[in-house]
């Protein structure tokens, strides 16, 4: 009798268990999605590198411009980097961001190790002693320019020494570019062999 009572007893409770209102529900909910999610070291680093690597090509763009050097050498620099990290690496991207893709695998690693490896090799060129310094003037062969419609860059196309490159100027450069047929440029060896600018000056037709 009293095992009967007690069983009772204890519906009771479980019938008149308080329910949890619709503002309670949504609270527990949202404390659930606040909690933290533990932090993936690996994938906090890979995309580090890759927007570091992004970073250090704006930076190396500039250098380029100032580099008397065949475009197709650091295109072929970050390529060739891209592809090698592709081939060390590739396991640890699959699982990192969970695709097979070798072409996504390919771009990542030459936007992020291309990009970082290319900078430092132009930047240790660019940082070269300004001695020993050359002076030569070249006639423009070509003119073009770059940028917003509004402020567009003027850039001269020159024979340097067999090589075509472009001389980029700035916007307030403009109104002598239209006038000029050559410039003359002051040169430095850059540390790893490629030419430097230092200055460039537009001669204006007489």
């Amino acid at each position: 009798m009293c095992i009967y009572k007690l069983g009772v007893i204890k519906k009771k409770k479980n019938v008149h268990k308080k329910k949890k209102t619709r503002k309670e529900k949504i609270a527990e909910h949202q404390k659930r999605l606040n909690k933290k999610k533990p932090i993936d070291k690996k994938i906090v680093l890979f995309k580090t590198l890759f927007f570091l690597g992004i970073i250090l090509t704006v930076f190396e763009i500039s250098i380029f411009h100032k580099t008397i050097i065949h475009e197709m050498i650091p295109i072929s620099i970050a390529l060739i980097t891209g592809i090698g990290f592709t081939y060390f690496n590739s396991k640890i991207l699959k699982i990192q961001f969970d695709t097979e893709s070798k072409f996504w695998q390919l771009l990542y690693n030459t936007l992020a190790f291309g990009g970082i490896i290319l900078f430092v090799l132009m930047y240790l060129n660019y940082k070269s002693p300004n001695v020993n310094l050359e002076v030569h003037k070249f006639e423009i062969i070509d003119k073009s320019s770059m940028g917003r419609a509004t402020r567009r860059r003027p850039i001269a196309r020159i024979d340097y020494f067999g090589l075509k490159q472009g001389i980029i100027f700035g916007y307030k450069d403009t109104k002598d570019f239209k006038n000029a047929d050559s410039l003359i440029l002051k040169i430095k060896k850059g540390n790893l062999g490629f030419d430097v600018i230092v200055e460039k000056q537009l001669i204006r037709q007489k």
